[in-house]
């Protein structure tokens, strides 16, 4: 599923069966949820949650990291967790070992 358009706050938007691209920011309030992967394109200030289905292979990708919580087959981390080096940076956030990983991205 592809949005072209910023996720306001209280939007929620759940790719049922697949990927959800976001070709813009999420905004804080905003909720997006995927079966399969989260890509965002923008600014993650709110939710996403990938491998809604259980997939423990899902992964979010943003190009701007600044999400309130992020969750990956049902494990959360709160976005008050995040050390300060990762806020604004892109990042991949996968599960590895029974923890959420993040990992760097290219510019």
């Amino acid at each position: 599923m592809i949005v072209n358009h910023p996720v306001r706050s209280g939007q929620k938007i759940y790719a049922a069966g697949s990927d959800l691209v976001i070709l813009s920011s999420v905004s804080t309030g905003a909720e997006v949820l995927a079966d399969g992967c989260i890509h965002v394109y923008g600014c993650l200030h709110g939710a996403a949650f990938a491998g809604v289905d259980g997939d423990q292979k899902a992964r979010i990708f943003v190009k701007s990291l600044d999400a309130e919580r992020v969750a990956i087959a049902g494990l959360y981390v709160n976005g008050l967790e995040f050390s300060e080096e990762w806020i604004g940076q892109p990042a991949q956030i996968l599960l590895a070992d029974g923890y959420l990983r993040m990992e760097r991205i290219a510019r």
